[in-house]
């Protein structure tokens, strides 16, 4: 990679995205700074981790940019080379980007993760959620063998909304985004290594397990509610027991009402699949129904 004086506008741009939201922060960042995209690289994901996003990508892609799918990320080799991209962008890819297509562009690859690198390292956007962080981040590194370890470029944080909702998450993710990408990208393009993560400090975001789709009605509401947005925010259904049955809970929402004197998960109310339940410390809305697996 040469490093002398150019542009920062007008830069030739690969991007590897499974997801369409993901994508949409890259596009954003291009159209904003004038770049020209070449290419979209995306796939449905490893055998362990399925994806039909990919569709979406497809779909979602400007007619005229070629969009090659694949599971196997070394066949797009000859299509970049071809291409002579000034940097590859990536975000929420399944897959390690190898080292012989890193070298390809003039400036390397950087990567969009969702969390304040070190923490939350991995595939899962919405531990932190999950887990009640206090904070919300973006960090944009350099492209590195393992996962989520490269040089940090740049990195935007933010405090966690006492109460998260799909719409404030979103919002977040778009402003550290756009911020962080626009500085990563400027010391990219100046071929900066970025600074070293701390393994000290290193935490992995692990896919959901079974046992944590389960919510638990004794509970606080603030819990319950972020806890169903993070498995909405990765495509699952929170599963929570309701009059002794299991169900699948869609949406929940704190209810601000005085409580009844009641055990946790009593029904309060009841409407056309819409509950009001009592929770540890008072009532959540819910929208469910019953689980199709039990």
């Amino acid at each position: 990679m040469i490093g002398e004086p150019q542009s920062t506008t007008g830069r030739r741009i690969v991007a590897f995205s499974n997801r369409p939201a993901a994508l949409g922060l890259i596009t954003d960042w291009v159209a904003r700074n004038g770049h020209r995209p070449l290419l979209v690289v995306t796939t449905p994901g490893p055998s362990t981790r399925r994806s039909t996003t990919y569709r979406d990508v497809v779909a979602l892609s400007p007619p005229g940019l070629d969009v090659f799918v694949t599971t196997r990320v070394r066949r797009a080799i000859p299509l970049i080379a071809a291409l002579a991209p000034d940097l590859i962008v990536s975000a929420s890819f399944p897959y390690r980007i190898p080292p012989e297509i890193v070298a390809i562009p003039r400036h390397g690859a950087i990567n969009v993760h969702p969390a304040p690198l070190p923490a939350y390292r991995g595939p899962n956007m919405a531990r932190a959620i999950y887990d009640g962080a206090a904070t919300f981040g973006v960090t944009v590194h350099r492209t590195a063998e393992d996962y989520d370890t490269g040089g940090i470029l740049a990195q935007e944080v933010r405090p966690m909304p006492a109460q998260p909702s799909t719409e404030s998450v979103f919002a977040l993710l778009k402003e550290c985004a756009a911020a962080a990408l626009d500085a990563g990208a400027a010391r990219a393009f100046a071929d900066e290594a970025g600074e070293s993560q701390d393994e000290a400090l290193a935490t992995y975001a692990a896919p959901f397990t079974d046992a944590e789709r389960w919510l638990r009605w004794a509970e606080p509401a603030a819990v319950l509610n972020r806890q169903a947005l993070a498995l909405t925010l990765m495509g699952l259904d929170a599963r929570a027991t309701i009059e002794g049955g299991p169900y699948a809970v869609t949406a929940l929402r704190p209810v601000p009402d005085a409580p009844p004197d009641v055990a946790p998960g009593t029904v309060v109310r009841r409407a056309n699949g819409t509950f009001i339940l009592r929770v540890g410390d008072g009532l959540v809305e819910i929208e469910a129904s019953p689980a199709a697996d039990g």
